[in-house]
């Protein structure tokens, strides 16, 4: 078995599907937003044994029958749920999240892009530590929230300009019920 991470709408995705389906593989798209609403998973514990199993489109899919998992574009969990209560909503995601995270662990199969790889390449700072280590040549940079330090490592530059880069999330919202104010941190020389 073979397991897509990913959702309908990528196309990359669903042509990767077919084209192993042709093959003869048994493969099946896993989108974590349609999680829980939509299929299932379950882990066991019994004495020495532990047995994880995924049920997509009433498919039981035992963990140990998966030989690959393809991560590719997962969304978030839970965007199905519908409850009134939004404190309830929100438990549940987080429950469900939790739960999808553990999988890479819990389901000893070939992870081809391992979440947690991702996610630790997508700290900046981590990726110029790394990229400095290996000898590649980085510029002069300052990452904090200090004016003072900042002020300090401008002073130290002698440069007329600088780059500025947002860490995470370029896009902040000011007001999101009428998108006024809301603007993107590009990447820019100032």
């Amino acid at each position: 078995m073979i397991i897509i991470v990913s959702h309908e709408k990528d196309k990359h995705a669903s042509v990767i599907l077919e084209k192993l389906k042709e093959k003869g593989e048994d493969v099946v798209l896993l989108d974590y937003a349609e999680y829980p609403t939509f299929w299932q998973g379950n882990v066991l514990f019994q004495e020495k044994q532990m047995n994880v199993t995924l049920t997509i489109d009433g498919q039981r899919i035992p963990g140990k029958s998966v030989k690959s998992i393809f991560y590719r574009r997962p969304r978030a969990a839970g965007m199905n749920l519908k409850y009134k209560n939004q404190a309830f909503t929100k438990y549940i995601r987080e429950e469900s999240e939790a739960f999808l995270a553990s999988l890479p662990h819990l389901i000893k199969a070939f992870w081809v892009s391992d979440p947690e790889a991702i996610e630790r390449a997508s700290f900046k700072p981590l990726q110029l530590c790394v990229a400095k280590s290996m000898g590649f040549k980085i510029p002069a940079s300052s990452i904090g929230n200090s004016p003072k330090d900042v002020s300090m490592f401008l002073e130290s530059l002698n440069e007329t300009s600088i780059v500025t880069k947002s860490l995470e999330s370029s896009y902040v919202e000011i007001d999101p019920a009428t998108l006024s104010h809301n603007f993107v941190v590009y990447t820019k020389q100032v």
